[in-house]
């Protein structure tokens, strides 16, 4: 067990931490069921401490075979790893000497029957912990759950703006894997905010073996841009998994935020995501048309009490991106929610892709961001009876 020293930023940052897992849970855990042999991710640049966290919400144990693969989809190791009823199983892989190299991970059936492993949620826990100078004991922690493979079109945005007007690109890495048992090739189509394709961002993967992961540069090597990516995969039945991450670096070297987002389908009506301007943050609501055509978006944004504070309709070129400021509507220190839908829920295509990005600061001078996270509706869904894990 790992001694920190708690100050009052590290309680600050375990309470978004507390409020992100309880209420926005991520990943596919009592809403669908775990596709066997499920794939995880992890990465141990940056000196990232990483950490597969599972829980079993079953009333029997179960044995689960966890095996850890390199970049090239080769196998590092293997274990046999028991988790007990309601029990959860911390497995820490910086043990295996993963510095300075990313991969993914199989949890598969170890023995006995895979329908109790179905139910399993784990996820991957990735700390970077500060210098000994530093007055926080983290410069940022984030976590990508486990999920079942994306199949066909899936789509994501990527942001490289920095947040305080700094001169350095946020970072933004799209990692695209294999958990399937055929190679898989798809090419990804990069659009500028207004719509536009460039041509030149885009490229194409050819034959990226079972097993086998790359992360590919979008936005930060053209400075500071906003755009979207989408991804077709050659056969739209092939199984892939595709998330971005994004960290921001200061000019003194040091972190002062990360965090990462799966592709994702679109939809007409994806759902409220919440919105916060806790203590305090600046809040912005991305917004994308996922279509070849115009779109016409009504925007809700309501307070705590669900109250309608803010309500437009906005027409959006195809492929375009649209940001909403919601410190304006929701006010500072606050709570609430906002909804993107089509007007016309019939209408042909995608349809939109929503998330909302938290950006936290020491106080209302807003001078400098000391976390940051992100939620959407495809990934953080709150169900009946979820339970805090930490």
């Amino acid at each position: 067990m790992l001694d920190y020293k708690l100050n009052k930023t590290f309680l600050r940052f375990l309470s978004t931490l507390f409020f992100v897992f309880v209420v926005f849970r991520p990943g596919p855990a009592h809403s669908q069921e775990l596709e066997l042999p499920a794939t995880g991710v992890w990465n141990g640049f940056l000196n990232h401490d990483n950490v597969i966290e599972c829980t079993n919400p079953a009333s029997r144990s179960v044995a689960i075979r966890l095996v850890l693969r390199s970049n090239s989809g080769s196998i590092i190791d293997t274990h046999a790893l028991p988790i007990p009823a309601f029990g959860t199983r911390h497995i820490q892989l910086n043990n295996y000497q993963i510095a300075g190299a990313y991969g993914t991970y199989l949890i598969e059936a170890a023995g006995g029957e895979e329908a109790d492993l179905r139910q399993l949620y784990c996820l991957t826990m990735f700390y970077r912990f500060s210098s000994s100078s530093s007055t926080k004991p983290v410069e940022y922690a984030f976590a990508i759950p486990v999920n079942n493979p994306l199949r066909g079109e899936t789509y994501g945005l990527f942001n490289s703006y920095n947040p305080i007007l700094d001169q350095t690109p946020v970072f933004n890495w799209l990692s695209i894997y294999n958990p399937g048992a055929a190679p898989f090739s798809a090419s990804v189509q990069v659009f500028r905010q207004d719509g536009t394709i460039d041509p030149a961002a885009g490229f194409y993967i050819a034959g990226l073996a079972p097993g086998e992961r790359r992360d590919y540069p979008l936005g930060h090597p053209l400075g500071q841009v906003v755009g979207l990516y989408r991804i077709i995969a050659d056969d739209p039945q092939a199984p892939y998994g595709a998330f971005l991450s994004r960290y921001s670096q200061r000019q003194n070297g040091s972190f002062n935020f990360a965090f990462a987002v799966a592709a994702a389908n679109g939809s007409c009506r994806p759902g409220p995501i919440t919105a916060s301007t806790m203590d305090p943050a600046t809040n912005w609501a991305e917004i994308a048309n996922l279509t070849a055509e115009q779109l016409a978006a009504e925007i809700t944004v309501r307070d705590a009490a669900g109250v309608i504070r803010h309500n437009t309709v906005v027409f959006l070129p195809p492929f375009f991106q649209h940001h909403v400021y919601l410190n304006q509507y929701i006010g500072e220190r606050q709570v609430g929610s906002i909804e993107a839908r089509c007007l016309d829920e019939n209408a042909p295509g995608a349809g939109l892709l929503s998330q909302s990005v938290f950006y936290g600061h020491r106080d209302l001078a807003r001078q400098s961001i000391e976390w940051s996270y992100i939620s959407t509706p495809q990934l953080f869904k709150a169900q009946e009876a979820d339970a805090f894990v930490f």
